[in-house]
């Protein structure tokens, strides 16, 4: 009698145990120890916990997307730092990791719209955490085809200290201009030659051009008939300021595919203010092949405004301007253009919008030339 009489009492105690309520900071504790202690899973359900009780502890929308991230569950992440960004919308680190996750999601746009934000924004001063933004920067640059942006992120990668098998590929990559859905398997030739002429760039990046050039000379000697290869190498070339080289390997690459648009627009752009008016039928013929390219109407008019020919460069010029609206250099052109025809007032207006755009904050979009079209001409 007495045995059940203390169970009922032992039972009772663990059952009003069990109802009692925790408090915000026992869940809490409770979430980061899970935490603490790897327990993802169990993390994440106690940080839910916590901030239904709380929605609008940012700390907890972080910790919890960070939880969610680390467990590879991307699409719950995302959301937990959309909670956070709704609630402080100019957080750079929660900018960065929801674009982390929308990489993983393959939400491109938005990914690098995320990640860009949260360079403008500015990020936690960790630099693993500067690395990874980077990192991932250029791979969302190449999978949109901005081979030439991907060159300027990956430098920067480079300057952090990152020499990794990953950052070399990305590099190979950029200069192969070639999307990372593109890349051969684990273990393949194809890849190890990427891999290689990404070292190789990587030393161009370091100014170690000796290096760099007999690397260059070895691969390309080993893969002659690789897509883009002597691209690749005829754009170390124009780097080190031998155009003359440079063009004899995009002419390699157009008789490798006779087709290349590229290749034609880098040769038109080595001959520009030297011997403009050798530029002009590369150019032409890169604008026939692809006429929706604004960088080939860009650089033709470019040429044929060198080579005296302004009333057929501002056509060219005008039809860049579409897509290329705020870069100075291009006004600078037109203004020179107009002026050669004797179009004083459109000549001034062009000269004004030069000095605009010089003076704002706005970003040149000499970076846009570069995604699909390079090289942006000096």
């Amino acid at each position: 009698m007495l045995f059940r009489a203390a169970l009922v009492l032992v039972l009772t105690a663990a059952l009003l145990s069990a109802q009692a309520p925790r408090s915000f900071q026992q869940i809490v504790a409770q979430a980061d120890a899970a935490a603490d202690q790897n327990q993802l899973d169990r993390a994440a359900k106690l940080y839910y916990e916590a901030l239904q009780l709380r929605s609008e502890w940012k700390e907890g929308w972080w910790k919890l997307g960070t939880t969610l991230y680390d467990g590879n569950k991307f699409e719950e992440a995302k959301s937990a730092f959309e909670k956070l960004l709704a609630i402080e919308p100019e957080n750079g680190t929660g900018h960065l990791f929801l674009g982390l996750c929308q990489y993983e999601l393959n939400e491109d746009a938005p990914a690098l719209a995320n990640i860009t934000k949260a360079r403008e924004l500015g990020i936690l001063a960790d630099p693993a955490l500067r690395k990874v933004m980077l990192y991932h920067e250029a791979m969302l640059e190449l999978r949109r085809s901005a081979f030439e942006t991907a060159l300027g992120t990956l430098k920067q990668l480079d300057q952090q200290g990152a020499d990794t098998a990953e950052a070399q590929l990305a590099w190979g990559m950029a200069l192969l201009r070639m999307k990372p859905q593109e890349l051969s398997a684990e273990g393949t030739r194809e890849r190890q030659i990427v891999a290689q002429l990404g070292h190789a760039q990587q030393l161009t990046a370091r100014k170690d051009f000796d290096s760099a050039r007999h690397e260059f000379e070895t691969v390309v000697a080993s893969a002659p008939d690789m897509p883009n290869i002597h691209y690749g190498f005829g754009h170390f070339l124009l780097e080190v300021h031998d155009p003359e080289a440079a063009i004899a390997q995009f002419q390699l690459e157009l008789k490798r595919d006779p087709q290349d648009v590229f290749a034609r627009l880098q040769i038109a752009a080595a001959h520009y203010r030297t011997d403009s008016a050798a530029g002009v039928p590369f150019a032409q013929e890169a604008v026939r092949l692809d006429p929706a390219l604004p960088f080939g109407h860009y650089l033709l008019g470019l040429l044929l405004l060198d080579s005296g020919d302004a009333a057929k460069a501002v056509p060219e010029l005008e039809a860049a301007r579409r897509a290329f609206a705020n870069e100075p250099k291009l006004y600078f052109a037109l203004g020179n253009a107009y002026a050669k025809l004797g179009r004083a007032q459109d000549a001034a207006a062009a000269r004004k919008e030069f000095v605009r755009l010089q003076n704002s904050e706005a970003p040149p979009e000499s970076a846009v030339y570069g995604d699909a079209q390079r090289p942006s001409p000096h």
